[in-house]
């Protein structure tokens, strides 16, 4: 009986559970959840490099994923999309992305009122659902960084 438990518990956690994926990975990791239907659906992937060929990649990685019949997550760093975040999530959406990981990123000057700013976007505009991440134990940059993530969280 524990080994059919243990096993249930693993299948719910396949369900349920999220992976990140660099951009190259996306039809690898298409083929495989189509091969084995309890890999997760979630998929997170990430932003890293701030060249517009980078931000092509992300955005045919949720084409590719959403074509799989994938949940496509892409990270927005909000610094990297400066003035075109309409654009840039616009592009998102159209490729497959119903949610965006909206992050502040690490090449920035002032970059809470962007966060806010690409968020707001990405939910009034768009309609796309954002998810916010933060460092719990406080940004290794800014040392306000931890107190603005419980103010987001407390509003």
């Amino acid at each position: 009986r524990a080994l059919s438990t243990t096993s249930e518990r693993l299948k719910q956690l396949g369900r349920t559970a999220s992976i990140e994926i660099a951009p190259r990975q996306a039809v690898n990791y298409a083929e495989l959840a189509k091969e084995r239907p309890s890999a997760p659906r979630t998929v997170f992937v990430n932003f890293v490099d701030t060249e517009d060929e980078h931000f092509a990649a992300v955005e045919a990685a949720c084409a590719v994923l959403k074509a799989a019949g994938l949940d496509p997550v892409p990270h927005v760093p909000a610094s990297r999309v400066k003035n075109a975040a309409v654009k840039r999530l616009r592009a998102l959406r159209d490729a497959g992305a119903a949610s965006a990981l909206i992050i502040a990123g690490n090449d920035w000057t002032d970059i809470c009122a962007r966060v806010d700013d690409v968020a707001a976007c990405a939910a009034a505009l768009l309609e796309m659902r954002p998810v916010f991440a933060g460092f719990p134990e406080g940004h290794p940059y800014v040392p306000r960084g931890g107190a603005r993530l419980a103010e987001k969280l407390r509003a």
